[in-house]
């Protein structure tokens, strides 16, 4: 079989380009033009609004983060505060039981 590489050869054939403002999701394929358009901003739209949610939660989430941080640290002030107190009341307690034990007479 005397047969040539250029007959053997298979055929091929330039891509097909498309334009791209032409193009058609599978979830629009059937639909008119007019509506493909329509249901491709109704996606967009929603995955923007998911994202733009999901944004708004996560700063949400740290800024209420944030906010009880520093209410812990006012907190922790006053507790520290509060405790001085006590123990300066106690000490002054246990100096007027001292003065009573010892029968009034001054320290």
């Amino acid at each position: 079989s005397g047969a040539t590489a250029g007959q053997l050869a298979i055929k091929s054939f330039a891509p097909r380009m498309e334009d791209p403002t032409r193009y058609i999701m599978s979830k629009d394929k059937g639909k008119s033009q007019r509506q493909a358009i329509l249901d491709r901003n109704r996606r967009e739209y929603k995955r923007e609004h998911k994202a733009a949610t999901r944004e708004l939660r996560l700063d949400a989430a740290f800024i209420e983060s944030e906010r009880r941080r520093d209410k812990e640290k006012r907190d922790s002030k006053a507790k520290e505060q509060r405790n001085k107190n006590f123990a300066w009341l106690e000490e002054e307690q246990a100096t007027m039981n001292q003065q009573v034990r010892m029968g009034g007479a001054l320290l």
